[in-house]
């Protein structure tokens, strides 16, 4: 059976896969399995899939209709035996010890969720960017959280996290079908499943920018409505959690990400989510800074949004 069941949903990638795949089957470990699921690519990347499978036993494919990201990832997810998944974009690529390092990590601290750092490319790489965590340490989720939120390092990609495949099996996981950011949507509820989160320093992923991404061709109206869903479903979430420390942080981010959605996408308007007004962004916002922004929001929305 496979240590590491590999997920890569494939799209309209066909000049980027082989690059991507190469790096998957090129791994220092090699009791892995790797699922392309073609997501009703139009050009070539079926037939491509189809070769992978025929020259390498570890590779599964599967063949569905056009669905979306979170479609994609939700069969991969039905298909995997694995002990551990991880999610790679079909146009990006991993470091070729990413699998080991990430596995000897998870299987030392017995932890749930294995947090990787990445590299983009096209850009400037960034320091660690989970300087506030003890590389190695096994944080109960209630610490990882508050010690993450307080540094500005917690951050929603998929792509990033190592995890136990039990993890989304046992608590019924799965990524949101229709919205855009699904990652944003799933995230707290990975998290909050899980009981400890462990971070490894080391950049194994490589995130390649495209001029084509699914974020760069969208507009901001379709944007905004994922972005209420998206909102309104932690509000309801974040409401039934006893733990009144972690509820309020929590409260904290959803402020945080709610003012810069306003901001990024130019609502003069803000957002609708239910529950969330100009009085929850100030009284839960999560430091001076964020109460600031807070205040300007509830004193002029339309100059906010042009900041």
């Amino acid at each position: 059976m496979p240590l590491v069941s590999i997920i890569i949903p494939v799209y309209k990638v066909e000049k980027e896969l082989g690059r991507c795949v190469d790096s998957v089957l090129c791994q220092t470990l090699g009791d892995i399995e790797v699922i392309l699921v073609d997501d009703g690519s139009p050009d070539d990347c079926p037939r491509i899939c189809d070769d992978y499978a025929l020259a390498d036993s570890r590779v599964k494919v599967v063949h569905k209709q056009n669905g979306g990201l979170s479609d994609a990832r939700n069969f991969g997810l039905a298909e995997a035996t694995g002990d551990f998944i991880m999610f790679v974009d079909s146009d990006d690529s991993i470091e070729l010890d990413a699998c080991e390092r990430l596995l000897r990590l998870a299987t030392d601290s017995h932890a749930d969720i294995v947090l990787g750092d990445w590299r983009v490319t096209p850009g400037p790489d960034r320091p660690d960017h989970y300087a506030s965590l003890e590389e190695g340490k096994a944080y109960p989720t209630k610490d990882f959280i508050l010690t993450a939120l307080k540094a500005g390092e917690w951050y929603p990609c998929a792509c990033f996290m190592f995890c136990k495949l039990s993890l989304f099996n046992e608590n019924g996981l799965r990524f949101a079908v229709g919205l855009l950011h699904e990652d944003m949507e799933m995230q707290p509820r990975v998290f909050l499943a899980a009981d400890t989160v462990v971070c490894l320093k080391y950049k194994f992923y490589n995130y390649i920018q495209r001029p084509g991404s699914i974020m760069k061709s969208q507009n901001s109206s379709e944007r905004a409505i994922s972005m209420c869903e998206i909102l309104g479903r932690w509000k309801t979430q974040f409401d039934a959690i006893n733990d009144l420390e972690l509820r309020h942080a929590l409260y904290g981010y959803l402020a945080k990400c709610y003012l810069h959605t306003c901001r990024e996408l130019g609502l003069r308007g803000g957002l609708e989510v239910p529950g969330v007004d100009k009085k929850f962004l100030f009284e839960y916002g999560m430091n001076t800074k964020e109460k600031a922004k807070a205040l300007l929001f509830a004193a002029s929305p339309r100059f906010y949004s042009y900041l």
